[in-house]
């Protein structure tokens, strides 16, 4: 539903997209926190 979202905001772009995966993930283990709360903190 969010990544939708984000597509329809953005020009679709697979490798974004995979950076941004990436990124989020890499945030979300160095902060300890869940995706589910870093997507409500980021707005998405």
């Amino acid at each position: 539903m969010h990544k939708n979202r984000i597509k329809s905001t953005f020009p679709v772009n697979p490798q974004y997209d995979e950076e941004f995966q990436k990124n989020a993930v890499e945030l979300g283990s160095k902060t300890n926190k869940s995706s589910a709360q870093l997507s409500q903190e980021l707005g998405i």
